[in-house]
């Protein structure tokens, strides 16, 4: 159950900072920019953190309310980024943010979500290995058009 609440914090709050992030962009290109990943893997996020509570057993409406501020956690980021952008110098606002929600990204992918994976079958370990640096290829190739 600790487990559970600390996966379900983390990803809250990287959710969080990745609209803080995108709400502090004053160029609306950037936006768009960020808006894509962000929707993207938002909605992987959504799915894993409800196959993790499915797996917990967790009662229905409470898994409902834990599903619901997770989604409001992006919304609620970009609207304070916005605030905060109007007020602050601009760029190294908007650096802090994106650093900070990436961090948090390779923070949870790190500590939870790849040793978990990584020790579940031994006998799929090359397999996953080879998917894994495959999405890292993919995204450094992604990059180049960013």
């Amino acid at each position: 159950s600790s487990g559970i609440n600390a996966e379900y914090g983390v990803l809250s709050i990287h959710s969080f900072l990745a609209g803080l992030a995108f709400g502090s962009q004053p160029d609306p290109a950037e936006e768009f920019k960020i808006m894509i990943p962000i929707a993207a893997h938002k909605s992987l996020a959504a799915m894993a953190l409800t196959v993790t509570l499915k797996k917990a057993r967790m009662h229905r409406f409470n898994m409902f309310v834990l599903l619901l501020v997770f989604s409001f956690s992006t919304p609620a980021g970009t609207f304070v980024g916005m605030i905060v952008s109007s007020s602050v110098e601009s760029s190294l606002w908007t650096g802090l943010c994106l650093a900070i929600a990436a961090g948090t990204f390779i923070f949870v992918t790190l500590n939870d979500i790849l040793p978990a994976e990584i020790t579940k079958d031994p006998d799929t370990l090359k397999g996953k290995c080879a998917v894994l640096l495959t999405g890292f290829a993919f995204m450094a190739l992604l990059a180049l058009w960013v």
